[in-house]
């Protein structure tokens, strides 16, 4: 069964919304009431209602050409956890524990953060909510659904989903230059930040999709707390499984997102397919022209450069190549994960630390382009 939300993105937007489903569906109830948010400082409080063009048979290389040299303004994406604020500690039945954490996009070469000169980049997301840990979200699992079957690993932001928010950012104009009719489809969405930055930058379409609905249900939270996107901007979130896609989103896609979703041999190839099937046709003008690649259906995926699947992006470009056999394949490797110039460890909160670790991993970008056979 298809679960879709849907929310309008305005100042006056009403900040509630339900999901339904079967109690079945994913081995859980799918019936809940969004917690009641109000603004409280700034803060949310509950209540209590271009790059080497790579052949696609050949071994992809990876570029160094967006490679940042720390001095020509790069925005990074940066997360106070020590500033964070707990809204449930327990949560409840209906949804989790969850945390309300401060951020905002900086440009590399400013340490003074309020004073980066464009406001407008620094608050495209400026809170996140999430639950307060993996640890938590799990023993919350335990005690209201009784299972411990459930993958509580998209309680946090993870670095894959961070370099992808920072490469679109910082090539907007290249990767959202037709954003009037675009519509972004975010796989595997976690927390959703990914596609809510494409909400922000103006995209007028974002669909939300995952298969765990208290993910998503994290997801739409974060977006009812953000009054700075454009009105005749929506947002849509979806439970989704890839081997049985709905049809209302079936080739209405402009551009695919997704972070970290290579770790599963068995799952690769049904992945690849799956965004074949939500991809629009390859428009029948312009599409051979690789300068022009931007305007053609694109699939945007950032992987750890240390696979968790080895073979796993080999495995999906040579999948997608079976059903496209013009794909225009970059592979990016983004600047690293620079720590907060205020940051020390000592200081720090054990989330803090632990979140300041692992989004120091790195990460490629996988950008296909899928151009008129």
């Amino acid at each position: 069964m298809l679960i879709v939300i849907i929310l309008l993105i305005s100042p006056s937007s009403v900040l509630a919304f339900s999901v339904l489903g079967n109690k079945n569906s994913h081995g859980i109830l799918l019936d809940w009431n969004y917690f009641g948010i109000q603004r409280k400082k700034g803060m949310a409080t509950t209540t209590t209602t271009t790059t080497t063009t790579i052949r696609m048979l050949s071994t992809p290389k990876v570029s160094d050409k967006n490679k940042d040299d720390g001095n020509n303004g790069y925005w990074r994406f940066s997360m106070e956890m020590d500033n964070a604020k707990i809204l449930s500690s327990s949560g409840t039945i209906s949804y989790p524990p969850m945390k309300s954490v401060p951020c905002k996009f900086v440009p590399s070469n400013d340490d003074n953060d309020d004073d980066d000169g464009s406001v407008m980049l620094s608050s495209l997301i400026h809170e996140v909510i999430q639950p307060p840990s993996v640890d938590a979200l799990y023993d919350w699992y335990l005690k209201y659904h009784g299972s411990n079957d459930n993958d509580p690993s998209w309680a946090v932001v993870w670095p894959t989903a961070i370099s992808l928010m920072e490469y679109i950012v910082n090539h907007k104009d290249d990767i959202l230059q037709s954003k009037q009719q675009q519509h972004v489809v975010e796989l595997g969405c976690g927390l959703g930040l990914v596609g809510l930055t494409c909400a922000a930058l103006g995209v007028p379409k974002v669909t939300l999709t995952d298969r765990e609905p208290y993910a998503l249900h994290c997801a739409m939270s974060t977006l009812a707390v953000h009054n700075n996107m454009k009105n005749n901007v929506a947002v849509q979130a979806a439970i989704v499984d890839w081997t049985n896609l709905p049809d209302m989103l079936v080739k209405s896609t402009d551009i695919i997102v997704a972070s970290d979703v290579l770790y599963d041999a068995d799952t690769i190839e049904q992945f690849a397919k799956t965004c074949i099937q939500l991809l629009r046709h390859p428009n029948s003008t312009n599409n051979n022209n690789k300068s022009n690649n931007n305007n053609n259906p694109m699939i945007l995926i950032s992987d750890p450069i240390q696979e968790r699947c080895a073979g796993a992006r080999q495995l999906f470009l040579d999948t997608i190549k079976q059903y496209h056999s013009n794909v225009d394949i970059e592979i990016i490797r983004p600047p690293p994960y620079q720590l907060p110039s205020k940051y020390n460890g000592d200081d720090s909160s054990p989330d803090a630390i632990d979140h300041y670790r692992r989004v120091q991993e790195p990460t490629v970008i996988i950008k296909c382009s899928i151009l008129k056979d």
